[in-house]
This record gives structure tokens, sequence and C-alpha cells, in this order.
């Protein structure tokens, strides 16, 4: 899930802002000569704020994604996970993290295969005009992966099913993630809007 958290101080000037967003996808097909599963996971936490009271957090953890198959002949599992934060002056602390971690297996007989990818970026800064200056800053932290798996008949039917089941599953998962993406952004872009006085 994730968790979203801003407090400015009440102070006049100040503000602070804090999101979460999270998108899973999970995909699988099988008939009796081919088989496959994907999956993707993604997870986002961005802070920011102005004052020195002010504090805000974005926080989503646990986004696992699970797919698999099976079949006479062999199956598929597909796992993905993602974990992101953020937070700006809560409890003093500036900071970013994100996490992803993926695992596919294609198993039986004849063909297999399974392959993934995970990529995770951290971004944090504050800063302060003086000694007496305000404080500013924020933080943002993404974490996505990918993984499928795949297994079918050693034939030339079921190698030209192989590769329309993969075009398939490849499309439709990644068509959901966009989607999912898009509904995210629109709530970040929201959000951004949300404070009085502020430009999106």
């Amino acid at each position: 899930g994730s968790d979203a958290y801003a407090d400015a101080g009440h102070k006049k000037h100040n503000s602070a802002r804090g999101a979460a967003a999270t998108v899973s996808v999970a995909s699988a097909l099988a008939n009796d000569m081919v088989q496959g599963s994907n999956t993707i996971s993604a997870a986002g936490g961005v802070a920011e704020g102005l004052g020195g009271r002010s504090m805000a957090y974005g926080y989503a953890e646990g986004q696992e994604v699970h797919a698999s198959t099976g079949n006479n002949h062999g199956g598929t599992y597909s796992y993905t996970d993602a974990d992101a934060e953020g937070y700006f002056n809560y409890e003093g602390d500036t900071k970013a993290e994100g996490d992803s971690d993926f695992y596919a297996d294609g198993y039986g007989e004849d063909i297999v295969g399974a392959m993934g990818g995970e990529a995770s970026v951290a971004i944090a800064q504050e800063s302060r005009e003086g000694w007496y200056g305000r404080l500013e800053g924020g933080s943002a932290g993404i974490g996505i992966a990918r993984s499928k798996g795949r297994q079918g008949k050693d034939d030339w039917y079921s190698r030209e099913a192989l590769l329309g089941l993969d075009h398939f599953l490849d499309e439709v998962t990644t068509d959901e993630y966009i989607t999912g993406a898009i509904v995210a952004m629109q709530a970040g872009i929201g959000l951004s809007g949300a404070l009085p006085g502020d430009d999106p």
C-alpha cells in the first residue's frame, strides 16, 4: 500500500506536500502447447516543503505481484516487488529510497525461459540560506521491476504459438501498466495544484 503525509507547521508562508503511488500488473496465459506469465511492480514516493516546521512524506511499500501458469508439460512463474519513499524534514530527516526485486521461472519440457529487470532511483536535497534562513527541500524515490517466464513444446507449431503468446502478454501487461501509471501521475498533478498560491 501507500501512505502520504504533509504538515505545514501552522506557520504563515510554510508549505508541505507528500504523495505516494503504486502500480501493479499481472498477466498469465496457457494452453496445451505454450504458456507464460508476466508481472510489473512500481512504487513512487515524493515529499517537499518550505519552512523549518514543515514536514512531509510519501511512502509506498510492499507492492508485490505474482503470476503463474501450469499444464501437463510444465509451468511458469513471475514475481516482482517495489518499494519507495521520500521524506522532507520528517523527524529531522530529508531522505529518499527506492528498491525493487524480481524473480522469474520457466520449467518443464523442451523450451523454457525466464527474464526480468529492475531499476531504482532516489534523490534528496535540503538547503537553507544563511544560518537563520528558511529550510527548503524535497526528496523522491522510485522502484520498478518486471519479469516473465515462458514454456513451450519444441515443435514448429508450438514455437510459432510461443512467439505469439510472448507478444500478446508483453503488450497486455505494458498497456495495463501504462494505464495505471497515468492514473497515478494524474493524482500527483492534482496534488501539486492543491495548495493555494502554488503553481502545478
